[in-house]
């Protein structure tokens, strides 16, 4: 019997260049949505049925028991600026040196994000990958999996064997990715070799127009699955939207195909970018000023039971941004709403004031508008403290199931203001609110609520969707860029458009 033995590990990073917060070691150690950093065999135990790359592979692996598995590393950062130079380079010495200690290695599964930017290289995953080359050779089997948000450079597809990308935003298939990833590696040490080709599309798309469950995306995914599932000779082929955030070189969509012939994988990307190029107007997103969009609610849910949801997109955490502006709070006070959420407000200091002061109480706060986004600034404002949480709970929603979120304390606060009913949700980390957990954690009933605004791109809809009645995507100040034709970009290709 021939035990194949393979190195497994995970370094994740959505770097978006335009945020003010380092993406420093402590970062990654740190619990959130996400495990803290995480070493060797703890690996396995800890990301156990979770709805990650990680778990997707460890899990189709271990249905092979002439497999050993040997977990390095995994490491994840909520998104935010540059991954420091120090961070850098401690997880993937890290990762190098686990590799190096393993004898008689006979493949690398990588569990990456595809953009990450660190201070020392803009292209974050090329450079890992280069450093695993050096150590391994060009032979040695490396499968990666990436997130549909990936940045390609022809240096990460040069330096691995072959590439799995997620298919779905909301990422539903995160673990699925994990298992492709293991089946590509699974062909490749079979010694069957694959031809590949990339293909870097020529503009940018934002997040806001990414989802998958909405057209255009809808229909050029589900092209995607048909060219993957009725062509033997395709073995994969992959589409990532990119993301916009990243101020880099390679930045923007790019398609990847595997097959067994050159012919095939050329075909493939050829049907797919024909599609995604006669689709570029469509993937344009004209979005709400947050006074346009608390007006529509305000007006659509006063005399009824409608559930708004409004995403404040440009202040999504989960795209690097601080989740601490005000303009969408601020235009729900302006309107008078009524039982109206705002959720979750990264203010540290509020929601520790909020606990100290204790349930019941009131007091005067300058609430979020910390960090220094242009056009927006503190609400000064009294707050009375309705609910305290820990921050512990179990998430519930499709996309991270399986997830014991560790937040941190948070709150349920109601701005006092005559005439009007807003709540917010605090906390003292950052958390994109995409689960409906988040809110019954604080004892918020989203089934009571009219307008509940979330500072989130696209991610809440697989949970929040099935209860609201209308989605209004918002371009309030936030440091996630959405409206792409005025952002100052430096480092894009020549000729890169913008949707």
């Amino acid at each position: 019997m021939t035990i194949s033995n393979i190195a497994i590990a995970g370094f994740q990073h959505e770097t978006n260049t335009f945020s003010p917060d380092l993406a420093t070691y402590a970062e990654f150690m740190k619990e959130d949505s996400w495990p803290g950093l995480t070493e060797k065999n703890d690996i396995i135990a800890r990301l156990k049925n979770m709805n990650l790359p990680m778990a997707g592979f460890i899990e189709a692996a271990s249905i092979n028991k002439n497999i050993v598995l040997h977990p390095i590393v995994w490491a994840s950062a909520e998104p935010c600026g540059y991954v420091t130079q120090d961070a850098f380079d401690k997880i993937a010495t890290k990762i190098c040196d686990g590799i190096a200690d393993i004898k008689s290695l006979d493949g690398i599964y990588l569990d990456l994000h595809g953009a990450m930017v660190a201070q020392n290289s803009q292209d974050g995953e090329g450079e890992l990958l280069r450093r695993i080359r050096q150590l391994v050779g060009p032979s040695l089997p490396i499968v990666v999996s990436l997130d549909l948000h990936a940045n390609i450079s022809p240096a990460m597809v040069e330096l691995c064997s072959a590439i799995a990308i997620f298919r779905t935003y909301p990422h539903l298939d995160m673990a699925d990715s994990g298992a492709r990833a293991y089946a590509l590696l699974q062909h490749l040490s079979a010694g069957q070799p694959l031809q590949k080709n990339m293909r870097q599309l020529p503009f940018l798309v934002p997040l806001t127009s990414q989802c998958t469950d909405l057209e255009p995306c809808k229909s050029i995914y589900q092209t995607l699955e048909q060219l993957n599932n009725t062509n033997e000779s395709l073995i994969s082929l992959d589409f990532a939207l990119g993301f916009p955030a990243a101020d880099t070189y390679d930045c923007g969509p790019c398609l990847v195909a595997y097959g067994t012939d050159q012919k095939t994988a050329d075909t493939a990307i050829n049907t797919i970018a024909t599609i995604v190029l006669e689709q570029e107007a469509a993937l344009s997103q004209t979005l709400y000023s947050a006074d346009a969009a608390a007006k529509k609610a305000t007006k659509a849910t006063l005399n009824n039971s409608q559930l708004v949801v409004i995403a404040d997109a440009q202040d999504n955490p989960g795209a690097g941004a601080t989740s601490n502006t005000t303009g969408v709070l601020r235009a729900l006070l302006n309107h008078k709403a009524k039982q109206a959420y705002v959720a979750v407000l990264n203010d540290a200091e509020v929601t520790s004031q909020a606990h100290k002061q204790g349930l019941g109480t009131r007091f005067q706060a300058e609430l979020g508008g910390h960090n220094g986004v242009f056009n927006d600034q503190p609400l000064h404002c009294k707050l009375e403290v309705c609910q305290l949480a820990d921050g512990n709970f179990e998430f519930e929603g499709e996309m991270y199931h399986g997830i014991t979120a560790q937040l941190g304390p948070m709150a349920l606060l109601k701005v006092i203001e005559e005439g009007s009913d807003v709540y917010v949700i605090t906390g003292i980390n950052r958390v994109q609110c995409l689960d409906l957990a988040i809110l019954r954690h604080l004892n918020v009933d989203p089934q009571t609520a009219s307008i509940i605004a979330v500072k989130s791109s696209v991610h809440f809809r697989a949970d929040f969707s099935p209860i609201a009645d209308e989605i209004l995507v918002v371009a309030s100040p936030g440091h996630h860029p959405c409206e792409l034709e005025s952002v100052l970009y430096k480092y894009l290709r020549d000729g890169m458009r913008r949707c």
